[in-house]
């Protein structure tokens, strides 16, 4: 018999050719978890009439915390971060948030942070929560391992380049909306990583398996793309899902559909995939401009 082995791993590619302002995937949470990894299952997207950056918040419950898939930041180089957050509960407000900024791990099984030390010039940044959403901003300096930041890293394991942005506080509360950007003025809202972000999950895959999440060839997956408009002017795109090998180098199988996105307007696209092929396989969700970049 032959099987299809589903790999977790997603790409999800916004309108090329066009500066990157947000050091952070899917920072406005838009439809799903895309470019963050919950370490409970109590974190969830969830879809809010208030939200003050698209449809969708995120809910951090009991016992649960959070942080961002790795990004690019200089050594040495200066970043803003901001945000909104919010109490999830009476009994918080007043609290505060705590955020973190942690080098990344180049191999599993290293300690990929000392909560509390050394993230970057100050450890902790907090953020106070109310019962409405309130608006943060943090100017952060990252050490220089060059003049003897990080003495207590060694570069064999750290490619002074790759950090998570790391989140903790009085559980339930929300935030929306992160930003990470270059220099020392926070934008005015939220930053999208480019014109339209985008997060791509798949929902249906099979729990967790040690020998890999096998599904028989000809199954079929459904994967979710939240795609958000994170300008002021209306955009017409083409999203396009790919079926490749893991090396990215053969398609299975090419769809496209056309969205028009109103400004600041998410969307939810959903994608049925049959997985007519063997191997371990990537499904790769892009976002094209009207002229086809």
């Amino acid at each position: 018999m032959n099987f299809k082995i589903a790999s977790c791993i997603i790409a999800a590619l916004a309108l090329t050719g066009l500066a990157r302002q947000n050091k952070l995937l899917n920072g406005g949470f838009e439809g799903t978890l895309d470019g963050w990894i919950p370490r409970s299952k109590n974190v969830a997207v969830a879809e809010t009439p208030d939200a003050p950056q698209g449809r969708h918040v995120l809910r951090v419950g009991e016992g649960a915390f959070l942080h961002s898939q790795p990004m690019s930041l200089e050594p040495g180089g200066t970043y803003t971060l901001s945000g909104w957050a919010r109490a999830g509960s009476a009994e918080n407000a007043g609290k505060t948030v705590g955020m973190t900024i942690h080098p990344v791990p180049r191999w599993v099984g290293n300690v990929p942070f000392n909560v509390g030390v050394g993230g970057a010039q100050e450890s902790w940044w907090r953020a106070p929560l109310d019962r409405e959403w309130k608006r943060f901003s943090f100017v952060i300096t990252l050490p220089d391992y060059r003049n003897g930041g990080f003495d207590y890293w060694t570069p064999w394991w750290w490619d002074h380049k790759s950090w998570w942005l790391y989140f903790e506080g009085p559980a339930p509360y929300e935030l929306d909306g992160i930003s990470v950007v270059e220099g020392r003025d926070a934008p005015a809202g939220f930053a999208g990583e480019t014109p339209v972000g985008v997060g791509v999950e798949i929902i249906d895959l099979p729990p967790y398996n040690p020998t890999g999440k096998l599904l028989e060839r000809g199954a079929t997956v459904t994967a979710r793309a939240g795609l958000n408009n994170t300008t002021a002017a209306a955009i017409n795109a083409t999203v396009r899902w790919e079926l490749l090998c893991y090396a990215g180098k053969k398609v299975f199988d090419k769809a496209e559909e056309r969205v028009a996105l109103r400004p600041g307007e998410t969307r939810i696209v959903t994608r049925r995939q049959k997985l007519d092929a063997n191997g371990t396989l990537l499904l790769r969700c892009t976002v094209l401009a009207p002229d086809g970049t």
